[in-house]
């Protein structure tokens, strides 16, 4: 006969295993809710099929990455030596050189896979590749901008999501309206997407993942929102620096930052960020390394994060079974 001790020592036990039974989903039962998950916080971490219970992230817009992220690579080529190099994006003067190009690469960036470097030729109108070994330029086909007037690419940015090549185009001598053009990558050619007599000397252009398009005009010395579908500006507002001759601007697309390289004359420069709400520039470096440069980032937009957590449109990674 069993003494009332041992009795009790059975009762508590089989408490015990029905309340592990209930806090313990048995294999091939469907999970319980998120109140069975801890948060990591005693020390034990947290069964990986937790997080599944809990409401997906928000998914954030493309190019929401780290600000200034040292590992992001900047790419420049000075208009005076014909230099080409690579740099940190937050260290300009860490510059280092690759090679040297002799043309007139007002227009340069990289395509959306971040591998090739597109370049447009002002002196021979040329579109084709530059090489990041040598700096040596490959070319693929005549390009000349159509408008009457304009004789020079000015700028030229890659829709980073598409791969639409856009670039922009002046008049050297003659103040007649920017205008905003298409490029064939295979061929070089390019199809006017329009103009705006707004601004006259369109200096550089560049478009974020979320196909925002920027433009800098150095009458002005503004930045402006342009529209990719017809080259319509609209005034963001002033960079606050005195700005001449050639420049470069780009997007890193991981940081959805836009940075300028801005020329003031006699070797002096401002390499910084771009206030997309008032346009002001906000300098990294001021002439280190002395030149002027038309500049771009290499990398690709972050991928938005799934909102189900899995491939779009799998749903069959589910499983009711307990890892």
């Amino acid at each position: 006969m069993r003494s009332r001790w041992s009795v009790c020592v059975w009762m508590i036990c089989v408490l015990a295993v029905s309340l592990w039974a209930l806090a313990v989903p048995a294999a091939g039962s469907a999970r319980g809710g998120s109140a069975m998950c801890s948060d990591g916080a005693a020390g034990g971490g947290e069964p990986a099929w937790c997080a599944a219970l809990r409401p997906a992230p928000e998914v954030p817009r493309l190019g929401a990455g780290p600000l200034l992220d040292p590992t992001d690579t900047g790419w420049a080529w000075d208009f005076f030596t014909g230099d080409l190099g690579s740099f940190p994006l937050n260290n300009f003067p860490a510059f280092s050189d690759v090679g040297t190009n002799l043309g007139e690469l007002y227009a340069l960036d990289f395509d959306e896979t971040a591998t090739t470097l597109y370049a447009l030729d002002s002196g021979t109108l040329e579109f084709g590749t530059l090489s990041l070994a040598n700096a040596a330029f490959t070319a693929i086909g005549p390009s000349a901008p159509t408008q009457p007037g304009q004789d020079l690419w000015s700028g030229m940015t890659i829709d980073p999501v598409s791969g639409t090549i856009y670039a922009s185009a002046i008049a050297g001598n003659v103040n007649v309206p920017y205008s905003l053009y298409t490029i064939n990558p295979a061929t070089g050619a390019p199809s006017l997407v329009g103009s705006d007599a707004t601004t006259m000397a369109m200096i550089d252009i560049a478009i974020d993942c979320d196909g925002e398009m920027y433009g800098h005009d150095i009458v002005t010395d503004s930045i402006y929102q342009i529209d990719p579908a017809d080259g319509s500006v609209t005034l963001v507002g002033p960079t606050g620096v005195d700005s001449n001759f050639a420049q470069g601007m780009d997007f890193d697309n991981e940081a959805g930052v836009l940075y300028a390289w801005t020329y003031q004359g006699g070797g002096a420069n401002q390499y910084g960020t771009i206030n997309l709400s008032t346009g002001a520039l906000t300098p990294l470096s001021v002439s280190n390394p002395i030149g002027e440069w038309e500049g771009t980032v290499q990398n690709e937009c972050v991928p938005p994060i799934f909102e189900d957590g899995f491939e779009s449109g799998d749903t069959t990674a589910w499983s009711s079974t307990t890892p």
